[in-house]
């Protein structure tokens, strides 16, 4: 049942943020380049920067999970879901998209490798059917996005389609941060033996 708690908010949470996230750059992020009189290699730089981000902050984010705890790193993926729309709202060149989406990308780096080893974590038996079924709900985000997207661009345009991502990256956000601890016994074993194994490097 404790576990279950855990595997409900974390899928919630997924599929929320991925649709915010998704919907910021699909198939929003090729037009609002060129919206900004991109070209084609910015547009390039641009749809990619983030996965760029993505190959370094995973490694990172799984090793700090490992030290400071899922829990921790969760929540600080939330505070990226919820700000990094906002940076769209002030972009006026094309280039100032690459930054931001280095920024955007953190937000997915940690979540998804976190939140995936989190349930690997908590379900011994099962541990497949669970992350199978969690990534369900996070390709539910994905396969809405495009969709809200088109509405929105529709009927409004670029900034309030952003607004829209921003707020739903907050509603993810405020989801982790209701995660209850579910591992403190074993992240004080980790946090002992990572002080351990420095001391013994250091001497």
């Amino acid at each position: 049942m404790y576990n279950h708690k855990v595997f409900v908010i974390l899928s919630l949470a997924g599929l929320i943020a991925i649709l915010s996230s998704t919907m910021s750059k699909s198939p929003t992020l090729p037009l609002f380049a060129k919206y900004l009189n991109a070209n084609e290699n910015e547009i390039g730089l641009i749809a990619s920067a983030s996965t760029i981000t993505g190959i370094i902050v995973n490694v990172v984010s799984g090793t700090l999970s490992d030290i400071y705890g899922k829990r921790k790193m969760l929540i600080i993926s939330g505070f990226f879901f919820a700000s990094s729309p906002l940076l769209y709202l002030i972009v006026n060149e094309a280039w100032q998209l690459i930054l931001i989406r280095v920024y955007h990308g953190v937000a997915t780096a940690i979540f998804t490798p976190v939140a995936i080893a989190s349930i690997a974590s908590m379900y011994k038996s099962k541990r497949g059917e669970a992350i199978g079924a969690f990534s369900s709900f996070v390709t539910i985000g994905r396969l809405l996005a495009p969709l809200i997207v088109g509405g929105i661009l529709s009927l409004a345009g670029f900034k309030e389609t952003y607004v829209v991502c921003g707020l739903t990256g907050l509603f993810a956000f405020i989801i982790l941060l209701n995660l209850p601890k579910f591992e403190e016994e074993n992240l004080i074993k980790r946090k002992t033996v990572y002080k351990l194994r420095k001391y013994y490097l250091m001497e």
